[in-house]
C-alpha cells in the first residue's frame, strides 16, 4: 500500500478553512496524515495573499499545493505560481466535483460550432456574483476541455450579473442571479446533434449532481452520487502526484479571473 501524503495545513488559515482541511482530511485517511509542518501538500487559505504564500510554501519543499476558496489575483503573480511547475489545484465550488469530469465527454461529443453553452446559478448576496461568474466560467472550461476567453459584462444590476465570452467556435453566456436557491450551478450546451445540460451541486448543498444527454438515438442520464468538491480536489491532489499529472487550474483560472479583483468562493 502506498505510504499516505502529508499533509500540512498553511499558518495563516483562517478557521473555517482550517476546518475545511481538516474535515476533508478525515474522509481520506488512506491517502493523507495532518502533520505541524512541512508536508507533501500544503492547504492554503484563499482568501488572503494565496499567490505570496502558494510560493512560500513551494520555496519551503511543498510537492503540492491545494488553495482553498480563492480569491482573485493578479495575472503576474498567478503566472509565478505556474512557472515554479509544482502542481496547484484550486478548491472552488464546481470545478472538480466528480460530476463535472464524468459528464465532460459528452459535452465535447457534441458539435456545437456556432452554438451557445449557457450556465447559470442562484447565490445567496450580491457580493457574491462576480465570483461565482468566474467559478461558472472556470468550471464551463473543464466541461469544453477548452479556453475561453473575451469575458465582458452584457447585464450588471445589484441582483443579477450577466457575462458573454466564448470558445474559438462556441459563444458562452454566464447568469448569476440572488436569491435563497443553494449556489447548485445548471449548464446546457445545444448542438446540431445533441444537446447536454448537468447540474453540479454546491459543497454546501449535500444534493448529487446529474446530467443529461440527448441525441437523435437516446436520452443518456448520468447520475452521480453526492461528493463536495472539497473532498474531489484533494483527491485530485493524490492523484496528481502519485501519476505525475500536470493540472492546468492555475492556467483555466489566469484565463477568467478579472486581474487583481476578487474572484471565487466556495462557501
Amino acid at each position: 500500500m502506498t505510504e499516505p501524503l502529508t499533509l500540512t495545513i498553511d499558518s495563516a488559515a483562517t478557521p473555517p478553512a482550517q476546518n475545511i482541511a481538516r474535515a476533508t482530511a478525515a474522509t481520506l485517511p488512506q491517502s493523507f496524515r495532518l502533520v505541524s509542518g512541512g508536508g507533501d501538500v500544503v492547504m492554503i487559505d484563499g482568501r488572503g495573499a494565496w499567490t505570496e504564500r502558494s510560493l512560500a510554501a513551494i520555496a519551503s519543499g511543498a510537492k503540492a499545493i491545494l488553495v482553498v476558496d480563492p480569491s482573485g489575483a493578479s495575472h503576474e503573480n498567478l503566472t509565478e505560481v505556474l512557472d515554479t511547475e509544482v502542481p496547484v489545484i484550486l478548491d472552488t465550488p464546481w470545478r472538480h466535483n466528480g460530476v463535472v469530469s464524468r459528464i465532460s465527454p459528452y459535452f465535447q461529443k457534441v458539435d456545437a460550432h456556432g452554438g451557445m453553452l449557457e450556465a447559470r446559478v442562484t447565490v445567496p448576496s450580491s457580493s457574491l456574483l462576480r465570483e461565482s461568474i468566474t467559478a461558472l466560467a472556470f468550471t464551463a472550461q473543464a466541461l469544453l476541455g477548452a479556453p475561453i476567453i473575451g469575458l465582458e459584462d452584457v447585464a450588471a444590476r445589484p441582483d443579477h450579473l450577466t457575462v458573454f465570452g466564448s470558445t474559438h467556435d462556441i459563444l458562452i453566456r454566464l447568469s448569476a442571479v440572488t436569491g435563497p436557491i443553494p449556489a447548485n450551478a445548471w449548464f446546457r450546451l445545444a448542438g446540431s446533434n445533441a444537446m447536454v445540460t448537468v447540474t453540479v451541486p454546491s459543497s454546501e448543498s449535500g444534493a448529487s449532481g446529474v446530467g443529461t444527454f440527448t441525441d437523435a438515438d437516446a436520452k443518456i442520464t448520468v447520475p452521480f452520487a453526492f461528493e463536495s468538491a472539497h473532498r474531489s480536489a484533494l483527491a485530485l491532489i493524490a492523484r496528481v502526484l502519485h501519476q505525475r499529472l500536470v493540472p492546468t487550474d492555475i492556467a483555466d483560472f489566469r484565463r477568467v479571473c478579472p486581474d487583481g479583483s476578487r474572484a471565487v468562493s466556495s462557501s
